[in-house]
């Protein structure tokens, strides 16, 4: 015992490199050991919800207490149990007609049997199929008629045959064109069955285009021209023997025959293309106000937009927004208020809104005009006091932290802007959530960190025009599109990426070329799986355009990602780490805390400033 004691009085100390690894391996373990207590309490409170519940036949809250439950304690036969009553009721509110309530069902449990896949995608099927009839029925509701007749205007017979030309044409696989005039017809069945369609347009329930359907032979493989001549046919036939508009005839046989290849092939109409188009070049015309809301219910503007109309009128951080174009939205409060002030500040670009603050008891007007906003698509850890980004995770280290919100013609750029010259050794790329979007940008992103090889690989029936392979000027031999170019200031560093399953499509290129090339931990759970990459196709002489998929993505080694290909769809996690509902709550409630910490801080500046700046002009009017 003596000598144990001399041995360890002799030992060396520690480094302040080991202290530092020690305190993140204590630190470690205490989280870890939170987690296990913080989801036995889950658990226990998901079960009791879910039994509760299920008495109560409070279908929806049983689903969403199953679900959690599941995340915390995974294969838990009581829970289990319970899926099977849910899924019981799904079948009954399927048999007796209630498209609606059992899709609801079907989705919830496609959720709950994450660790299924097979019964997941059997649920999320058929709550796909019920949830397209129930919308049937919602869009010719007596609610929502006139809204939906307004969309359907300018539509014509002749965008669907341009579209069915360019989806024979380009369309990633050859399209079933009997599948495809099959499923138009069932469409049309569907609405001249439908209550609610029958009210809209009376000549329906005269029952003489349900019969004219139900004449027709059954598709036979098809020719092009046959397919549009069919088409066509019931177009027409809808008009004449149902009484339905011909655009409504059109919008639905294109919405049953072209959009539903897949879940993101789809015919955008003239009175739509207008709002697609802003959301999908990442722009829209505001102001440039996040707002929140507080503890008091009140709504705060968070931050401005630096650079925004908003930030240069002087509207501050944390701002008491007390009305918008002079209404003060009295009658609602809270989240709902927030999401009211927000729409009330947007609208054409050029045209101006009034905005009234209360900042620190004194009412402040603003007349701002409406520009075009651009939202962040690169966001770092934390806001500053002057509400530029900390894109330090830990500086001492030299982590940085970047999180990329979506992909945009100008992430790329926007990544540079942030951590290219920041001198990292190390980054934490966060991608949950990252729906995907411009794949050119993607390709960019992940080369900052590769420098060299194969970054994606493409597969479809046409191939992708990538440009001149050699520099008409000079002759000199250009670099593709998808190799990586040496010179980035991030290659090399080490990386790990955070994703979900709501990491999909150009998330997914970017998370799994960073696990194959650049050798990153990648951590969260199994990605979505969209591996299909659409083109856009726009006609400005009828106004419409059409988005369909014409490309497969594949990983660098050739690993195929979307789930309709193949059985380990998506991203695998090295970690797998999925956050349940209670874990995700403690971060937000953490988030929220330092988000609060940091307006108080602001606050007292800002007093402390204009105190000074008061005293210097009483200090020169006494000169």
């Amino acid at each position: 015992m003596i000598l144990l004691f001399l041995l360890l009085a002799c030992k060396p100390p520690l480094t302040p490199e080991q202290v530092a690894y020690q305190a993140l391996v204590d630190r470690f373990e205490q989280v870890a050991a939170e987690r296990v207590a913080l989801r036995s309490a889950e658990r226990k409170i998901a079960l009791d919800e879910a039994e509760a519940a299920v008495l109560a036949a409070s279908w929806g809250e049983a689903v969403n207490a199953v679900r959690i439950g599941l995340l915390a304690s995974p294969a838990d036969a009581e829970l289990e149990a319970l899926a099977a009553k849910i899924e019981e009721v799904a079948v009954l509110r399927d048999k007796d007609g209630n498209a609606a309530g059992a899709a609801a069902l079907y989705e919830g449990l496609s959720s709950i049997w994450v660790s299924k896949p097979d019964i997941a995608a059997a649920h999320l099927a058929r709550a796909e199929a019920l949830a397209r009839r129930a919308a049937l029925t919602q869009r010719y509701g007596a609610d929502n008629l006139q809204d939906t007749l307004s969309g359907q205007q300018g539509i014509q017979a002749a965008m669907l045959a341009s579209a069915l030309d360019m989806v024979q044409a380009e369309y990633v696989e050859e399209p079933n064109l009997q599948a495809l005039v099959g499923r138009a017809r069932l469409r049309l069945t569907l609405l001249a069955a439908d209550p609610q369609a029958q009210k809209a347009f009376p000549v329906l329930s005269s029952g003489a285009f349900a019969e004219w359907l139900s004449e027709l032979e059954p598709p036979a493989p098809l020719e092009l021209v046959e397919a549009h001549t069919q088409l066509d046919a019931l177009i027409a036939s809808a008009n004449a023997l149902g009484g339905v508009p011909l655009e409504t005839a059109t919008y639905e046989v294109a919405d049953a025959a072209i959009g539903e290849l897949d879940p993101w092939t789809r015919v955008i109409w003239p009175a739509e293309i207008a709002s697609w188009e802003a959301h999908h070049a990442g722009v829209y015309y505001g102001v440039g106000l996040k707002l929140a809301v507080d503890a008091a219910q009140n709504v705060l503007v968070e931050f401005p937009i630096p650079g925004s109309p908003a930030d240069e009128a002087g509207i501050h951080q944390g701002d008491r927004v007390e009305s918008i174009g002079g209404d003060d939205l009295a009658e609602v409060v809270g989240g709902p208020r927030k999401q009211a002030f927000e729409q009330a500040l947007l609208g054409d670009e050029g045209t101006g809104v009034q905005i009234t603050v209360d900042r620190e008891g004194k009412r402040r007007e603003f007349e701002i005009t409406r520009a075009p906003i651009y939202p962040d698509v690169v966001i770092g850890w934390e806001r500053r006091a002057d509400n530029s980004w900390s894109w330090w995770l830990d500086e001492e280290r030299g982590i940085a932290y970047v999180k990329i919100l979506a992909f945009k013609s100008h992430t790329d750029e926007a990544l540079d802007e942030a951590i290219g010259e920041l001198g990292a050794r190390a980054v934490v790329v966060d991608l949950r959530g990252n729906p995907g979007g411009d794949v050119n940008a993607a390709v960019n992103v992940l080369d900052r960190f590769v420098a060299e090889g194969t970054l994606a690989r493409l597969e479809g029936r046409v191939p992708l025009d990538t440009g001149p392979e050699v520099d008409p000027e000079t002759g000199e031999v250009l670099v593709a599109w998808n190799v990586g170019i040496p010179g980035h200031a991030l290659e090399g560093l080490a990386v790990a990426v955070l994703v979900d399953g709501d990491t999909a499509s150009s998330g997914e290129i970017v998370a799994g070329g960073l696990q194959e090339l650049a050798n990153a931990d990648v951590i969260g759970s199994q990605t979505f799986g969209k591996g299909l990459s659409q083109a856009l196709r726009t006609d400005p002489e009828r106004g419409y355009a059409l988005q369909f998929t014409n490309l497969h993505w594949a990983l660098p080694s050739g690993r195929k990602l979307d789930r309709t290909l193949a059985e380990s769809h998506g991203i695998l996690p090295q970690i797998i780490d999925q956050l349940t509902p209670a874990e995700q709550f403690t971060v937000a409630v953490a988030e929220r805390q330092r988000n609060d910490d940091r307006r108080r801080i602001l606050q007292h500046v800002l007093v402390v400033l204009r105190r000074l700046d008061e005293d210097l002009v009483a200090s020169a009017v006494a000169e």
